[in-house]
């Protein structure tokens, strides 16, 4: 997750900073309210941390600056004013949610587990295990453009291992189909081509034993696995190529408790 935390106070900086760092999450911090709706029309983020009490803009001002672009980026307000009444007019301000100072790393680890999670593309996808696939999309992070070049270079490699593979059983190189195989299996499982994965995983055994004619025999599920999977990989292409995808956070790893003051 890549978040934008806007906070004035020195020590609060260098807490939260460390509590994000912690989770495994990237974060950029700015010092006033200002400061934060310029950055957040510069990059994408998943999250803004906004501190209520900053000089030169305070934070509700900021949030609604941010939402006047039409920003939808997920807004959590930071401040050591805890009453109802806050609450109501920082969502007024178009916050998402509410943190009160003090709080500690599971504080906001629990904050930002509320942040929404959009699910990864489905529909007519047949041969991708959404869990996996989830997964993956949340290490990448929010960048269509980069998954566009990567799910290409996947079907091109995923092409020529084919080919490598058709051209060494003609010519009898079994250990020509392993290094094939042993490429796929491993790009296959990282989008959750578990299907696929598998198979080549038996292919890649049978040309490990020199068992040509057990590949020869599997090559019919081969191509109709590997042609299901590109059909999902294309249609990932496509989805990308319209929609900004907001990626799902990986579940941050336990940590010892920090807190951050108030202020």
């Amino acid at each position: 997750m890549h978040i934008l935390l806007a906070e004035d106070n020195p020590i609060n900086q260098q807490v939260v900073q460390r509590m994000i760092s912690r989770m495994d999450h990237t974060v950029l911090m700015v010092d006033n309210g200002r400061k934060a709706v310029e950055e957040s029309g510069r990059n994408d983020y998943d999250v803004i941390l906004m501190d209520m009490m900053m000089p030169d803009m305070d934070g509700m001002q900021a949030a609604r600056a941010i939402r006047a672009t039409g920003n939808t980026v997920h807004m959590i307000a930071l401040t050591a004013n805890a009453t109802s009444r806050d609450r109501s007019r920082c969502m007024d301000a178009g916050m998402d949610d509410f943190l009160t100072k003090p709080f500690s790393i599971d504080d906001l680890r629990a904050t930002l587990d509320r942040v929404p999670r959009a699910e990864p593309p489905s529909g007519d996808l047949i041969a991708l295990d959404s869990s996996t696939l989830r997964v993956f999309l949340s290490s990448i992070g929010d960048d269509p453009a980069f998954l566009q070049e990567l799910f290409q270079d996947f079907l091109t490699d995923a092409q020529s291992c084919r080919s490598e593979t058709h051209a060494a059983l003609a010519s009898g190189h079994a250990d020509s189909v392993r290094r094939a195989m042993h490429t796929l299996k491993a790009n296959g499982a990282i989008f959750g081509a578990q299907a696929l994965s598998r198979l080549c995983g038996r292919l890649e055994k049978f040309a490990e034993d020199d068992n040509l004619e057990a590949i020869s025999g599997e090559m019919p599920a081969f191509e109709e696995t590997l042609d299901a999977v590109s059909h999902d990989i294309r249609q990932l292409i496509s989805r990308h190529s319209d929609n900004d995808s907001r990626c799902v956070p990986t579940r941050p790893h336990a940590g010892h408790a920090q807190h951050v003051a108030p202020g």
